[in-house]
């Protein structure tokens, strides 16, 4: 599967996230053999589930000039906290402001000087400067509505969604008003557009089948949208890659992208021979894309370590079960669904030994658990599937699955590739987190993979069943 992952190289030092909600600045110093002093402490909070960060900039001619780094972090009810400047001091870390509290928000995205949320139901805020107080926080302007928002991408001073039919939109302004969100321009409308990156002045797509295009600065007229160069070809590149694009500039004048792909084929020693490739121009010509230079070929690599794939991505998922006066329902609280979606993530962030990788990918409930009456509480057909999948929501609990492709009693889980919901029963409290991560990976198209006793993928459920290729956490990281 393929991703992409922006990463700003010309910053000041980097911080990071682990996965216990610490949150680490590097202070300069690299590690000398195991000691790595390098780095302090500026939070501890284990709800924290994701950081951003951006720069503010010096207006005025010649290069802009950094002034002050801007870090944010956002909990799993919610709430949106700014780094003022004091490091933890012991276990006391008093150096956050709160921004925001709606525990609608997705994910948030930081550039330069400004701050964006996405909330699940598509709203899209911008923080306008005043943060909360009490339980009151003014500081931020709606931007857009739409219930179709997949994501959103920010680089210098603009700020891009991706809609799940394939059109990207670029903000212009204004704001909305009472009624309309009309600030944006089309730039894009392929449905087979997967995914977005946006770095100082550049903007990329990615296609299913692995092509890769550029936008060359023309939006759409009507539903003609021309402005964007092919610099890879679906030919060229096996929908089984990693792209990763590096900033080299803080002024957004260039960007650098490099590919990391699989070829599909197996080196002598049993590992998958991969390709790492930079950009270096010029783009396609009909069907050749001669534009790119091969760096590695080496069957040991998994990854290309950049500061986005080493932070955690969380992924908020709405539970709801199957509720009626006449039917036993599974029990299923708050605590319940934490407790699953905390063991989802920490099995996929562990590294279990040999062909398995730590993949930075949490899970978090968004809002309640909800009930739901569609439907008798059991799977017996396609369209029972059909109803209950289709229902608002990410994870669908029912009381019996009879049917999953095939007629055949008692599947504890279902789920279909390219599809944000899946479906489940209640199962032993040690294998749930195993199940519902199974059936994530479902939803961003992995198939079994029963050649591994040990792989999360594998048809068959089990404790020891834990682990993930390179290739897997990628598509179960991809937005």
């Amino acid at each position: 599967m393929l991703l992409l992952v922006p990463f700003a190289a010309y910053s000041a030092d980097p911080f990071q996230l682990h996965s216990n909600g610490r949150i680490w600045e590097y202070t300069g110093t690299p590690c000398s053999g195991d000691s790595c002093p390098g780095w302090r402490m500026l939070d501890n909070n284990p709800r924290t589930v994701a950081i951003a960060a951006g720069l503010s900039r010096q207006p005025g001619g010649g290069r802009p000039r950094p002034i002050r780094r801007e870090l944010y972090q956002l909990h799993n009810d919610g709430a949106i906290w700014r780094y003022t400047g004091t490091p933890c001091s012991g276990s006391s870390c008093p150096g956050w402001e709160k921004l925001d509290n709606n525990p609608n928000t997705r994910t948030i995205v930081a550039a330069a000087d400004r701050l964006y949320q996405l909330h699940n139901g598509g709203d899209i805020w911008r923080y306008t400067g005043t943060p909360c107080s009490g339980s009151s926080c003014p500081g931020w302007e709606k931007l857009d509505n739409n219930p179709n928002t997949r994501t959103i991408v920010a680089a210098a001073d603009r700020l891009y969604q991706l809609h799940n039919n394939g059109e990207i939109w670029r903000y212009i302004g204004p704001a909305c008003g009472a009624t309309s969100c009309l600030g944006w321009q089309l730039l894009d409308n392929n449905p087979i557009t997967r995914a977005i990156v946006a770095a100082g002045d550049d903007l990329y797509q990615l296609h299913e089948g692995g092509a890769i295009w550029r936008y060359t600065g023309t939006p759409c007229t009507g539903s003609s949208c021309p402005g964007w160069q092919r610099l890879l070809g679906a030919v060229d590149n096996p929908d089984n890659g990693t792209i990763s694009i590096v900033g080299l500039d803080f002024a957004g004048s260039n960007s650098q992208l490099y590919m990391f792909s699989y070829d599909g084929g197996m080196a002598g020693n049993n590992l998958p021979i991969v390709s790492l490739r930079r950009y270096t121009g010029p783009p396609c010509s009909g069907n050749s894309c001669p534009g790119w230079e091969e760096l590695d070929l080496n069957p040991s690599t998994v990854a290309i370590s950049d500061t986005a794939a080493n932070r955690v991505t969380t992924q908020y998922l709405h539970v709801s079960r199957f509720d009626s006066a006449t039917l036993p329902s599974p029990v299923l609280s708050n605590a319940d669904v934490d407790r699953i979606l905390s063991d989802a993530g920490n099995l996929l962030q562990n590294n279990d030994g040999t062909g398995d990788v730590s993949c930075n990918m949490a899970f978090a409930r968004s809002g309640d658990v909800t009930t739901f009456t569609t439907g008798n509480g059991n799977i017996n057909s396609g369209p029972d599937y059909d109803a209950v999948v289709g229902l608002a929501g990410n994870v669908k609990v029912v009381n019996r699955i009879n049917w999953c492709s095939v007629l055949r009693p008692s599947f504890i889980g279902c789920a279909f590739g390219s599809e944000h919901s899946f479906v489940v029963v209640r199962h032993t409290t040690s294998l749930e987190g195993i199940l519902w991560a199974h059936e994530y990976g479902h939803n961003k198209g992995l198939g079994h993979r029963n050649n591994d006793a040990n792989a999360l993928m594998n048809q068959i459920n089990g404790n020891t069943r834990t682990m993930v290729n390179a290739n897997e956490c990628a598509a179960i990281r991809r937005e």
